[in-house]
């Protein structure tokens, strides 16, 4: 990268991103009226615009110096955010990891960018709000006011039913959809080359709304990160994603790795690790339930963590997956330790506590209806 930013490579790719301004306006002519040479080199014109974005999106990723030279020319990216050449990805490495940086994040591009999701659920958007809220360790500073700023003009109440695509409610169509989406993404990530050539793009077997999906659950977990001054941010995120729900996910057998990572991540960010605690979670059967799950998740990470610790250079789907579940393994262990810590009251848990559902007695039967709920028998 530095030896990149003394050649002036830097200065060259940016005159090759005027180009842009070649492409005109595609609302003003007829796509079946233009001369078919035309037309090739429109396309070619867009690839190699999106294949520069590419390339300074890693010219300047964790390179502060990189950073600020780009930041520079900040407005040349933000003016075709929503072209689909990839600019999105230049912002989101221009101020990711950089504290500086985020600071002057111009107050008008949070604006900006939600109302382009409001225009099109475009997730490549959600990138830019995403890296803003970067942490390059667990137990970084949060930064509040980025998280606020984020939050506010997504929910907005002039854009968020626009913006949202939760898929909370089990029995909805957004929910079932969801589960269709998963089934095609489990399906395309098989058919990518075993070599691990197609393995660049982590979201690239996904359906488009998918990826949206998962990196909105990713930008609103961001926004709950830490447990000061973020009560009003918490609270808004439980009532629209209950822990009843979220737990429910995680438990659907149909719930891929794909959405059981944000998911996770959700619940630990705005139920588990938050500053005022959600009421009854503690005996919440659907919580105890993904709790009794994850022993078995952790049971079964041994032969992934043994098949990374020799593969650790591998980039083949297998590997790919492998690392998947380890990530998830560890939101889970975050999940069990933030709640024992926060939630598990011993004294405040009944004896009769069980996480099978309460029976309803039959009537005429001796006794039943005198036996506390989950027990069968007097002997129990």
């Amino acid at each position: 990268q530095n030896f990149l930013r003394n050649l002036g490579v830097f200065e060259v790719a940016m005159t090759v991103l005027e180009l842009e301004a070649s492409l005109g306006d595609e609302d003003d002519e007829d796509e079946g009226s233009k001369d078919p040479r035309e037309i090739d080199v429109q396309e070619n014109t867009r690839e190699i615009l999106r294949l520069c974005n590419i390339f300074l999106s890693w010219f300047v990723k964790h390179n502060p110096k990189n950073q600020e030279l780009a930041f520079g020319r900040l407005d040349v990216f933000t003016d075709y955010l929503s072209g689909g050449f990839g600019a999105s990805k230049v912002v989101s490495e221009i101020f990711r990891g950089n504290e500086k940086l985020v600071k002057q994040f111009p107050p008008k591009l949070y604006t900006q960018c939600a109302d382009l999701l409001v225009t099109e659920m475009n997730p490549d958007i959600l990138d830019v709000f995403e890296a803003l809220m970067w942490m390059p360790t667990h137990d970084a500073p949060n930064n509040y006011q980025v998280q606020q700023n984020i939050f506010k003009v997504l929910t907005d109440t002039n854009r968020w039913d626009s913006i949202k695509y939760l898929c909370e409610k089990p029995d909805s169509d957004e929910y079932n959809e969801r589960k269709r989406f998963c089934q095609d993404a489990t399906r395309n990530l098989q058919a990518l080359p075993a070599d691990g050539s197609g393995a660049e793009d982590e979201y690239a077997h996904m359906p488009n709304l998918l990826t949206y999906h998962v990196k909105l659950l990713q930008v609103l977990s961001g926004t709950a990160i830490g447990r000061v001054s973020i009560t009003e941010i918490e609270a808004r995120l439980q009532t629209e994603y209950s822990e009843n729900d979220l737990c429910a996910a995680l438990l659907d057998p149909d719930s891929t790795l794909d959405i059981l990572l944000p998911i996770g991540q959700f619940l630990y960010f705005a139920i588990i690790e938050v500053e005022i605690a959600v009421s009854g979670l503690g005996k919440n059967k659907l919580m105890w339930r993904f709790l009794r799950q994850c022993v078995q998740i952790f049971r079964e990470i041994i032969p992934s963590l043994e098949f990374l610790q020799t593969n650790y250079r591998d980039v083949t789907p297998d590997a790919v997956a492998a690392r998947r579940k380890v990530l998830y393994t560890l939101t889970c262990a975050q999940i069990v330790g933030g709640f024992f810590e926060k939630y598990y009251k011993p004294d405040q848990m009944e004896e009769t506590f069980t996480l099978e559902d309460t029976p309803t007695p039959e009537p005429g039967i001796n006794g039943d209806a005198r036996l506390s709920p989950g027990l069968d028998s007097q002997a129990d």
